[in-house]
């Protein structure tokens, strides 16, 4: 049980979002977008998207956000599922997803990782549990795309 809560609560290393938090000058990765936030609010005294490059923000009242723009690979923990007919199952998933709206990672949601894998996980059960476990055998490679 700790090792699998360890492996929920712990902080992701490649966390799409990150915070920079010192210096005058950031630097934003070729795949990476920047928000800064100048006193709390996005497009203020030049706050705002940042493209790549190098950047110049005022440590006091700016903050950054790093978004990672890749595509990401995240394994969902195998879910316990009931199909249509009453059989209990247990599937497993890979997700993949990426980042297309930046400023909407950073202002609209806690923690885009966690968010992702909560709704992949959501829709694999609902999906799951409206078939009959002959047909998810049956179909098995045209539920995997």
């Amino acid at each position: 049980f700790f090792e699998v809560m360890h492996r929920i609560t712990r902080p992701s290393l490649w966390s799409a979002v990150s915070r920079q938090s010192r210096g005058f000058l950031t630097f934003v990765s070729q795949y990476q977008k920047g928000i800064t936030l100048t006193m709390g609010r996005l497009g203020f005294l030049g706050s705002g998207v940042k493209q790549p490059g190098l950047r110049i923000r005022i440590p006091v009242f700016q903050k950054m956000f790093k978004v990672d723009l890749r595509t990401r690979i995240q394994e969902l923990m195998p879910q316990d599922v009931m199909t249509a007919d009453n059989v209990a199952t247990k599937v497993s998933a890979v997700m993949y997803f990426r980042v297309v709206d930046a400023e909407a990672a950073v202002l609209q949601v806690t923690d885009v990782d966690y968010g992702m894998s909560q709704m992949a996980q959501t829709e694999l059960r609902d999906v799951v549990c409206q078939k009959e476990f002959n047909d998810l055998l049956a179909n098995r490679d045209l539920y995997s795309r």
